[in-house]
């Protein structure tokens, strides 16, 4: 399992990896709304030698921002109206086309700079499995592991109790293990990383478009 978005055109999966803020979530919004992809996640997806599969892990909450918001910031106001939709699903929801798998093509980090223009870097397969590593580390290790404000869960500090206990487990080298696993995972794809702009906008999409529809 890994910390990216996904989207799948032809049942080819562009991946989005990225920290939080890096305007993931607005990605696959656009790619849904204007591009006619279909949904594999936006937080987690599963990895299995080339094949992603769906895991959308805090569907509700994306669903809600999708039905209701242009980005993915949520005020205060907008959480109350999130938990109200639990009294009222149907309410303010809006159907997602979501596949279920599909094959790996490419794979763009997504980071946000300080700058105004896009701008993008290929990179090697190497490259890809070290920053989709420190990818997942950073998310589980993160002290603030939210989604729009919501707690997760504490996995990271029991990962760590648990390998610290048990040092010989299958748990405890899991990093190992899933370094060797994306060794023949991203061998296949296509692996960039795309320098966003602090502000996103309809123009800058357009332009992301256009490259990942260079790799599907």
């Amino acid at each position: 399992m890994t910390h990216s978005g996904g989207i799948c055109s032809n049942k080819n999966v562009i991946l989005f990896p990225g920290r939080g803020g890096s305007f993931k979530t607005s990605l696959i919004m656009d790619f849904l709304r204007n591009a006619e992809y279909s949904y594999l996640g936006d937080d987690w997806v599963i990895l299995q030698n080339d094949t992603v599969f769906s895991f959308p892990a805090h569907f509700s909450i994306f669903n809600y921002i999708f039905s209701s918001k242009k980005g993915e910031d949520l005020s205060f106001l907008d959480r109350i109206l999130f938990i109200s939709t639990f009294w009222r699903p149907t309410s303010r929801l809006k159907n997602i086309a979501i596949t279920d798998q599909g094959k790996l093509k490419g794979i763009v980090f997504i980071e946000r700079t300080t700058g105004d223009t896009i701008s993008t870097k290929k990179i090697s397969g190497k490259e890809a499995i070290e920053k989709l590593i420190e990818n997942n580390y950073l998310e589980l290790n993160s002290k603030s592991d939210t989604f729009a404000g919501f707690s997760l869960g504490p996995f990271y500090t029991y990962l760590t109790a648990y390998s610290y206990i048990f040092p010989d487990s299958t748990l405890s080298s899991m990093w190992n293990q899933w370094h060797d696993n994306l060794v023949s995972i991203v061998n296949n794809a296509a692996c960039l990383i795309l320098y966003l702009p602090n502000k996103y906008t309809d123009d800058i999409f357009q332009n992301i478009k256009k490259i990942v529809e260079g790799i599907s």
